[in-house]
């Protein structure tokens, strides 16, 4: 599978997506729903980080998907950082976010937070101090 879904603290306070490969929507959907189960084991919120540092490929479709996958919420799960994505990956969320209007302007890991809008980062390490000055 080239979606692996795991704890990515001990706390389990964040859930990580580690996509690589040539994965597909299929694979995308079900690791969503493995997420999903995590979150239900927990009575708190946490947050997600979707690592996409070890792939560039984004399957065919994308559209319809990117727009499913912005209304697709738990109510245990909080903010997304995504790691490594590329332009095209980048842009298709932003346009998606703002027609659905569910987010604003992409930003910067070191802009400020108002909450909607996606945030992207370069590392797993920049994308967990995010998350970090998020909670606080």
């Amino acid at each position: 599978m080239s979606i692996v879904v795991k704890w990515d603290t001990e706390e389990k306070s964040i859930v990580r997506y580690e996509v690589s490969g040539r994965w597909t929507w299929d694979e995308m959907y079900q690791a969503i729903l493995e997420a999903h189960a995590l979150a239900d084991s927990v009575t708190y919120k946490v947050e997600a980080i979707v690592d996409m540092s070890n792939t560039r490929h984004v399957p065919g479709g994308a559209s319809p998907h990117a727009k499913n996958m912005l209304g697709t919420t738990h109510p245990n799960m909080g903010r997304v950082v995504i790691v490594g994505a590329g332009t095209y990956l980048r842009l298709l969320l932003e346009t998606f976010g703002r027609v659905a209007g569910q987010v604003g302007v992409s930003r910067q890991a070191n802009a400020p937070d108002s909450g909607n809008e996606p945030i992207f980062a370069r590392s797993l390490d920049e994308a967990r101090d995010i998350l970090t000055r998020v909670a606080e």
